[in-house]
């Protein structure tokens, strides 16, 4: 299936409990691309259901594998099931979804740009791009770096792109719009999260809906070469799929398409 011209996509992590099983992930991806999208990254689907399954009912719903999102074991020990899982999405970008919690210390964070370095090698042989998703942890110091700085000052640039998470460099401390022009050159893929303050307590919104800055991130992205703005909210306070073509539909608004 081709591409899209859309930059918009649905992290399919935020409707994780409507894909436990294939009937489910079949109702859930009619309802996505009901709600305006074409594109989706997959994460949080049943392990149950096959690659060849996900491709026919996307393909029957004329939805785009955009990216997926994997665990470290998957992109190393089992890199090449993850390369031939891929190749039947027709999908050519994958991420680690989060670094393991015993790789979260100054040497960790230099062993684990290490080891990406050298599976975005192997992926990118096979046309696939790797990348890493942030939380807020990562900007936990060590010294004088945090770990999100030290992984991409020890990653090579030619093999591991960063796939920023908006509302997490913010819960982080950082500036994500500083993060999104340093790391321009090394980006394809971000994620769009908004987060608002319910009783002094970060609470995911939906894109727009929450206290970060849309205007000023889109005009740090339109600077770039970004490729897909991809929504993603862990946790929905109404209907997930409500929640999900409010995002979509606000991001038209603000002029994305």
């Amino acid at each position: 299936m081709k591409a899209p011209e859309t930059k918009i996509a649905l992290e399919l992590y935020t409707i994780r409990d409507f894909m436990k099983s294939e009937s489910d992930f079949a109702k859930a991806m009619e309802k996505t691309r009901k709600a305006g999208y074409e594109a989706v990254e997959l994460a949080g689907v049943s392990k149950d259901i096959p690659a060849k399954t996900i491709k026919k009912i996307l393909d029957d719903n004329g939805l785009y594998c955009m990216a997926t999102q994997d665990g470290l074991k998957e992109l190393t020990d089992g890199l090449a099931k993850t390369i031939d899982d891929l190749k039947i999405l027709e999908c050519n970008h994958t991420a680690l979804a989060a670094g393991p919690a015993d790789m979260r210390s100054r040497e960790g964070y230099i062993e684990l740009g290490r080891i990406l370095s050298e599976s975005g090698k192997k992926l990118k042989k096979e046309g696939i791009a790797l990348a890493y998703h942030n939380h807020a942890f990562e900007f936990e110091r060590y010294g004088d770096k945090t770990g999100f700085a030290l992984l991409y000052e020890n990653s090579d640039p030619e093999f591991l792109e960063a796939k920023i998470d908006t509302a997490w460099v913010h819960k982080g401390g950082a500036d994500v719009v500083w993060w999104i022009r340093k790391l321009a050159d090394r980006m394809s893929v971000i994620h769009f999260k908004d987060y608002t303050i319910v009783e002094n307590e970060i609470t995911l919104a939906e894109v727009g809906e929450g206290n970060l800055n849309w205007r000023a991130i889109l005009e740090a992205c339109e600077a770039t070469d970004l490729r897909w703005y991809v929504v993603e909210q862990d946790n929905c306070q109404r209907d997930q799929f409500e929640a999900i073509k409010i995002s979509y539909d606000n991001l038209i608004k603000m002029g994305v398409k």
